[in-house]
């Protein structure tokens, strides 16, 4: 089962640091997307002006995108940045596995008759 590579980095300055918060945000990560094409996630977690701010950067196997969200709670944030790239990662997976259907005939006209 292919598991990403997480990193999870708090601000120093803004944040203090929760070795329960970190345990439980590399436990839901690895839950939510072993299995799934990501190569890395990482989350870089900080509070300004009194809010709690998570920004991801997330590597998929043909992108790479940044996802953040920001609330008054900082599990509560997790939960949305979770489930934001869970949306990001099953819409590139539906991309990626969609077969492409091109039909042989162009244009309308060109049937064969028989």
């Amino acid at each position: 089962m292919n598991i990403p590579k997480i990193s999870i980095a708090f601000d120093g300055r803004n944040c203090d640091y929760s070795k329960a918060f970190h345990k439980l945000a590399l436990q839901k990560v690895e839950d939510a997307f072993s299995g799934a094409p990501v190569h890395s996630i990482d989350l870089k977690c900080s509070v300004e002006n009194k809010e709690h701010v998570i920004k991801a950067h997330v590597h998929l196997a043909h992108k790479s995108c940044f996802i953040d969200d920001v609330s008054r709670d900082m599990y509560t944030t997790l939960d949305r940045v979770i489930d934001k790239v869970r949306r990001v990662v099953w819409d590139e997976k539906e991309r990626t596995h969609r077969p492409i259907h091109e039909s042989p005939i162009k244009n309308p006209h060109d049937r064969l008759t028989g």
